[in-house]
């Protein structure tokens, strides 16, 4: 049974999502202006294990070469930790939020958990489904339940 709420400013988790938002934005500021100082053109890019990932094509093979990893995943390729790019990379220490778990929000939970969490303006909703059972979540303080008709017209509001 999918549930569905909205997250209140009582909520320290309404708190979370909007700094999740903000340090984001700061990250991908510092890759932008990374990709710049480095004269790095990549459509996407990913961070992980303190590794940048980028774009695998055959430009950035021939641009790069022996500074970019063998390995592919999801049509990126990371920078080698000890390439001149990767060492910078690593200077600067770059930490990638992450966003909050809606799980975690909710005292309980097993098995498969299907969720969603956006805002539309100053307004945060989430919802959450346990799919392999039959559970009934308690709202946490500061979240009030709604009706599916209304979740989903302020997911149709995002959309626009």
């Amino acid at each position: 049974m999918e549930q569905y709420f909205e997250i209140t400013r009582k909520s320290i988790e309404y708190d979370n999502y909007f700094s999740y938002l903000s340090d984001s934005n700061v990250c991908r500021e510092i890759v932008n202006q990374f990709f710049s100082d480095h004269n790095i053109t990549s459509d996407t890019y990913s961070v992980d294990c303190g590794k940048l990932w980028i774009s695998d094509n055959s430009a950035n093979r021939e641009k790069y070469g022996s500074q970019l990893s063998k390995d592919s995943r999801s049509g990126l390729t990371a920078f080698k930790k000890n390439s001149p790019i990767g060492r910078a990379w690593k200077a600067l220490n770059v930490e990638v939020p992450n966003k909050p778990y809606v799980p975690f929000f909710f005292n309980g939970g097993l098995g498969k958990i299907r969720t969603r969490l956006f805002h539309v303006n100053d307004r945060v909703y989430c919802s959450i489904e346990a799919v392999d059972y039959d559970i009934k979540f308690t709202a946490p303080f500061g979240f009030i339940e709604m009706k599916a008709s209304e979740f989903f017209k302020a997911l149709e509001d995002k959309a626009d």
